[in-house]
């Protein structure tokens, strides 16, 4: 199973391959074996040919190294773009392919064959991916991990008391009326925003209202309370919080791809972790606010 790692990477699945789940990834090339042809056009740098009908491994997939990334992150402007680098990518490579840099590499999935297939072979207590910057930062303030960064049986524990009350029928009811109001407060600010639009009929930025939507949807389920995301003027501190998310999210991409030594040398870390700082700063407020 995969996990995304923040909103530029939701068009790929990028799995980090730890002992435990190369198994998993065999099945996942044997069972992809007839109908998916891994090799790249003819004018890249292809893999070696694979017999058909064998079993494909991780060594015949193509590979984008650590200096390609940056380069086209940076010197191709892709670092604002993810979306469209990942449909550059599957161009020259295909449905999937390895991506290395840092500490470890990846096997990245630009299919959505592929990704329900991988789930479907998920087991009781899944290993979803490489979790660790989220868990460092937890750990080196000695915060406990929640649904998103457990694993296996623990997770499995979290995520059981959650769907109890998130998705049964008769306990998802009870939020019918938080949810209809956000949902009207958003058709009122999309109609709101057309008008104020040159042409009276558009919304400039779409993604940014779908985002702000839904962060005031789970934080009015999460928090119990309107954060004001869906107002003309937003609070002060409910635009921090997404200031901060929004940081963490952007420097999540090159702290991941640098190795740990350069921590100290360039910026990316300590924005990563200030980002951090203003989520968990608004998370303790909200729960003073209780």
């Amino acid at each position: 199973m995969f996990r995304y790692s923040g909103p530029n990477l939701l068009m790929a699945g990028r799995l980090l391959l730890r002992p435990a789940e190369a198994t998993v990834f065999r099945v996942l090339l044997r069972s992809t074996t007839a109908n998916l042809d891994l090799k790249r056009s003819a004018g890249g740098n292809a893999p070696a040919s694979v017999p058909p009908g064998s079993i494909r491994t991780e060594a015949d997939l193509p590979e984008i190294t650590l200096p390609t990334i940056l380069y086209r992150m940076i010197f191709k402007g892709y670092y604002n773009r993810m979306h469209e680098l990942q449909l550059y990518e599957k161009q020259l490579y295909g449905p999937m392919f390895k991506v290395r840099g840092g500490n470890g590499h990846a096997i990245s999935l630009n299919s959505v064959e592929l990704l329900e297939e991988l789930m479907r072979k998920d087991d009781k207590f899944p290993r979803r991916g490489d979790m660790t910057l989220w868990t460092e930062y937890r750990d080196m303030n000695g915060l406990g991990y929640g649904p998103v960064t457990e694993e296996g049986e623990k997770w499995y524990k979290l995520r059981s008391a959650l769907n109890k009350r998130m998705l049964h029928p008769k306990d998802s009811v009870k939020y019918d009326n938080v949810v209809n109001e956000v949902v009207t407060d958003f058709i009122k600010r999309i109609c709101h925003l057309r008008k104020m639009s040159s042409t009276g009929d558009l919304v400039p930025n779409m993604s940014n209202e779908l985002y702000r939507f839904s962060l005031e949807g789970i934080s009015s389920i999460l928090f119990e309370t309107r954060i004001g995301c869906l107002e003309n003027e937003i609070p002060t501190e409910t635009q921090n919080f997404i200031n901060s998310i929004a940081q963490m999210f952007t420097y999540t991409m090159m702290v991941s791809l640098l190795p740990k030594w350069t921590r100290n040398y360039f910026p990316f870390w300590r924005r990563y972790i200030s980002g951090w700082d203003g989520i968990f700063r608004f998370g303790e407020m909200m729960k003073r606010l209780l």
